[in-house]
């Protein structure tokens, strides 16, 4: 392995790091450009990087041409950013009832007969105007109430304060962590050798409302939907429900998308209920859909997207990551039971 690179600091260590590389253009002229992007590979000869600005591609950069290479960390998203996007996907997955701890803006109350964390826990966008012990006193008198165990949903940078008060509660380790990944509407529409690519992009139909086969072939947790799902699915100002069939008239993908507003106006388009038949995955027709959807919300006005994802479910992952979506924040659930 070479080591003169006296303008690098990269080392094979750096692999999936984000990185900033100078390196001269050969154009004719003096020039140089920056990428800023995953470092994918460290060869003898190049390094390989993912752009930020455009993740479907790999750039090639010749060691001999690099001027200055480093790491550097992951951008910080702040307090307001998670809030921004947290509130639009409130909006975009809505329970039955609906309520406040504190003041409108503070810790958001939602119920749908326990169909779904999303649907069925509270949400801390901002202050609950009392001191935590009482709110989360009302939280859980509240839930009972409904039947329903008290959740949390604990977004990063958000709660201040709560998640150590239900540790020393004696509520149990948060449940498994969900990425929230973002992407600009511009980015992951124009990704048209992704969504040409698949032989049935023309036969993405997006439809305002849910058809019976639509609703027959969404599953939570593997099974068919319980009835309380009716409700949250279709619950929202703007939706759009995407379906693929085969040629044989069978459902074999289908998505949904909501246009919600953020506390600052602005517009997000809420990806949600991908499903793609067992036998037909990894044939780019859950991307296609995705990006059907995005052309849509786009019509309609978003200018950035959000979709969730298990941080243990990293096919899902990679494929919304060539899309052009990456981390924003995370959150996970809190409960006594």
């Amino acid at each position: 392995m070479p080591t003169d690179r006296p303008q690098s600091s990269l080392s094979p260590a750096d692999l999936g790091a984000r990185v900033v590389i100078r390196y001269r253009l050969h154009d004719g002229t003096a020039r140089a450009s920056d990428v800023i992007g995953e470092l994918v590979d460290f060869r003898d000869d190049v390094a390989v990087v993912r752009p930020q600005r455009s993740p479907e591609e790999l750039l090639h950069v010749s060691w001999t041409d690099v001027l200055a290479a480093k790491r550097i960390p992951k951008r910080r998203v702040t307090r307001r950013e998670v809030r921004r996007v947290e509130a639009a996907a409130a909006g975009g997955w809505v329970g039955e009832e609906t309520g406040w701890v504190g003041p409108p803006g503070g810790w958001l109350l939602r119920a749908a007969g326990g169909f779904t964390s999303r649907a069925n826990s509270c949400l801390p966008l901002g202050s609950p105007g009392q001191p935590l012990d009482q709110a989360v006193d009302e939280v859980t008198t509240w839930y009972h109430a409904r039947g329903l165990p008290p959740v949390f949903a604990l977004p990063t940078l958000l709660g201040s304060g709560l998640g150590e008060y239900l540790d020393a509660r004696g509520w149990p380790a948060p449940s498994e962590e969900v990425l929230v990944l973002t992407a600009a509407v511009d980015d992951v529409a124009e990704m048209a050798d992704v969504a040409e690519a698949s032989p049935v992009r023309s036969e993405v139909r997006i439809e305002p409302e849910p058809d019976e086969r639509w609703l027959a072939g969404y599953r939570y947790h593997g099974e068919l939907a319980p009835p309380e799902a009716n409700g949250v699915l279709r619950r929202g100002a703007r939706l759009a429900f995407a379906s693929v069939d085969d040629d044989a008239g069978h459902l074999i993908a289908m998505g949904r998308c909501s246009v919600t507003r953020d506390p600052d106006g602005g517009l997000w388009a809420g990806i949600t209920a991908i499903e793609v038949a067992p036998t037909r995955r990894r044939q780019g027709l859950g991307q296609a859909v995705v990006v059907a959807l995005i052309r849509w919300a786009r019509e309609a006005g978003a200018t950035m997207a959000y979709l969730q994802v298990a941080e243990s479910n990293t096919a899902a992952r990679s494929a919304y990551e060539r899309l052009g979506f990456s981390e924003h924040h995370r959150y996970s659930y809190r409960s006594p039971a």
